[in-house]
């Protein structure tokens, strides 16, 4: 019998509600309690040398939060922001990010009978999703906020890098 990876185990018996967003065609979700709130697109301050992944630092209340665009890790391509975009505020564990969202779907919970399962190699190899679910039979990429992190403190913009 197949191991789960850590972790996956305890969200198949144990589901999270999820924050669903679409990214460059993609579905993607991350654990609704790490979604501090949901902004329009704003102007961002553009960082010279940063990685692509790196969309810019929005100004929000007095101080500068990194602005990741997952369209880079995805390989979808690159465009610049629109105003019907969306920023996702995101905060665990005393750190601040957003991520770009071309679109917000909505929460959903994301358990074994929605197909949740072990992420691809090339996606785990990063730590960065956690698994995939289905959401009206489309595949949902579920990102690991705390792998994320990680990933953006790297500075890379490659997918499995870590």
């Amino acid at each position: 019998m197949k191991r789960n990876p850590k972790g996956l185990e305890s969200a198949l018996m144990n589901p999270r509600p999820s924050f669903v967003f679409a990214v460059g065609g993609c579905l993607c979700a991350v654990d609704l309690h790490a979604v501090e709130r949901v902004l329009r697109a704003a102007a961002l301050t553009r960082t010279p040398e940063a990685p692509e992944l790196l969309a810019g630092l929005l100004h929000f209340r007095g101080r500068l939060i990194p602005v990741y665009d997952l369209k880079t890790y995805l390989g979808c391509e690159v465009r610049p922001l629109r105003p019907e975009d969306r920023l996702l505020l995101l905060a665990t564990g005393g750190r601040r990010a957003a991520l770009v969202a071309d679109q917000v779907i909505g929460v959903a919970v994301l358990g074994e009978d929605q197909g949740l399962k072990t992420a691809p190699p090339l996606f785990r190899l990063g730590g960065v999703v956690r698994g995939m679910g289905k959401l009206d039979g489309a595949a949902v990429l579920i990102f690991d906020t705390a792998g994320l992190w990680q990933h953006f403190a790297s500075g890379t913009d490659a997918p499995c890098a870590g």
